[in-house]
């Protein structure tokens, strides 16, 4: 009587194992083919804060309000981009780094 207790024990065991190692397999192969979904790069970046601890010229400045014309609206999505040009371009002005995103972004939109 306990050797059949025993027995259905270990087979359960093995049961809930076999569907844990399924479970795993099915989550990893979803993972890798891409059907987890990223979150758009305006909430990737929304409570970020600048690069450099100032207010950023973006959204007072004629090419920024441009620039965010240009981007349908998202502002994060200009700023992070003046940023990383920002940083990219050390010791250029405000507003030659805004032409050159505002350029860069219409050259990219040109050959696609």
């Amino acid at each position: 009587m306990f050797s059949i207790f025993i027995n259905a024990l270990a087979a359960s065991f093995l049961l809930a194992a076999a569907g844990l190692l399924i479970y795993l397999f099915l989550v990893i192969r979803e993972q890798r083919t891409g059907k987890f979904k990223r979150m758009p790069s305006r909430y990737r970046y929304q409570k970020r804060k600048s690069f450099f601890k100032r207010k950023s010229p973006v959204s007072s400045h004629r090419l920024g309000r441009r620039l965010i014309c240009l981007l349908n609206g998202d502002v994060c999505t200009a700023e992070r981009l003046f940023d990383h040009a920002y940083w990219r371009y050390p010791g250029q002005s405000d507003s030659w780094v805004l032409e050159k995103v505002i350029y860069d972004l219409e050259r990219d939109r040109r050959s696609v």
